[in-house]
């Protein structure tokens, strides 16, 4: 198992695709327009990366 997931982090594809995320603006996203009729929220997941969630699938 752990030999699978260290080629697939070292894959050229990967890495090329992590990088372009890299350099992607970071942006703040709040709801402007106060729309909760979806019941989504985003939240942080790890360094950069967000989520779009159901708030009662997930504790905070």
């Amino acid at each position: 198992e752990y030999e699978i997931l260290v080629a697939l982090l070292e894959h050229p594809m990967m890495l090329s695709a992590s990088n372009s995320f890299k350099e992607l603006p970071e942006l703040k996203i709040s709801d402007a327009q106060g729309n909760s009729c979806c019941k989504l929220k985003h939240v942080y997941v790890f360094q950069r990366e967000y989520a779009t969630v159901y708030p009662e699938h997930v504790d905070v």
